[in-house]
């Protein structure tokens, strides 16, 4: 309802769009003739319709007309027109190309970010040195060790026939990960839907390729319901609250073993003193005889 200078109107509008979503009302059942009156001649505030794109020139070209703005009749494609053209307006010319950089940097992205992972896992598991260099934290963890081994693995995995190596990714020997881009345009140009059959993806409905299996293996140390590391923290937990109940139990039988000692002590001064005062009495009662 909307209420404008004292009169109400009703607004209706439909929550779809296109040429088909028109909102129509049939008043022809209505009693009331001034209420029939209106819904008969309704103000229509925005006409339902399609949005129209001509493939070619206008009304001899492919005409594509769809009740969204946005367009995938072209395969791989998806275009979204936000407003109409000018009449006598030049035609709009689309170029449709593959980002060759955008790729290679996404494929840098990946590969920084797995060396960046792959150094932290080396600082963790580090055994130390004769020099006195202490051990990583996860030095002697082999489940820490286990992970960093099944990563590298999955790296050289096959998945649609290609790996990474034929991308021009490729592993040192201390596993760190570097980009032939030279390499990669070449497989590029070779197999344009190579790279996201080997990546895949990490939606958890339809998981695939190398993210995929990546995902799904670190979930099983990153879910927050029963992964490893939760599971880890609770244990640790675990042994720190029954550390702290163990020193409050110590610190009881410490201050019990205290105040009886104490009380021991203070007897005994006492009775020292009784003894030292009755031993004066007949150092006395000596010197007078």
């Amino acid at each position: 309802m909307l209420t404008v200078g004292g009169s109400t109107q009703l607004v209706l509008s439909s929550t779809t769009t296109g040429e088909s979503s028109e909102i129509t009302v049939d008043a022809s059942t209505l009693s009331d003739a001034a209420l029939k009156a209106k819904f008969g001649a309704p103000n229509t505030l925005v006409a339902a319709k399609d949005a129209i794109v001509w493939l070619g020139a206008k009304d001899t070209g492919v005409k594509l007309q769809q009740a969204s703005n946005t367009f995938t009749a072209i395969d791989g494609v998806s275009m979204t027109f936000t407003h109409a053209m000018a009449v006598g307006a030049p035609p709009t010319t689309l170029t449709v190309a593959g980002d060759s950089a955008g790729t290679a940097s996404n494929v840098q992205n990946f590969v920084d970010a797995y060396n960046a992972l792959n150094s932290t896992l080396d600082t963790l598991t580090n055994a130390g040195t004769s020099g006195g260099a202490a051990p990583g934290t996860f030095a002697s963890d082999a489940s820490v060790r286990a992970l960093r081994t099944r990563l590298n693995d999955m790296l050289r995995q096959q998945v649609g026939g290609v790996r990474l190596a034929d991308f021009g990714v490729t592993a040192d020997r201390d596993g760190k990960l570097s980009l032939d881009k030279t390499k990669l345009q070449t497989q590029l140009d070779a197999t344009p839907d190579s790279l996201d059959t080997l990546f895949g993806s990490a939606s958890v409905t339809a998981s695939s390729g190398l993210l995929g299996a990546v995902d799904k293996y670190l979930d099983a140390w990153l879910n927050s319901v029963n992964g490893k590391i939760v599971s880890r923290q609770a244990s640790v937990q675990s042994v720190q609250k029954s550390a702290a109940e163990r020193q409050t139990r110590l610190d009881k039988q410490y201050d019990s073993a205290y105040q009886r000692y104490l009380k021991q002590f203070t007897v005994l001064q006492n009775l020292q003193a009784q003894m030292a005062e009755t031993s004066g009495m007949f150092d006395a009662l000596s010197v007078n005889n």
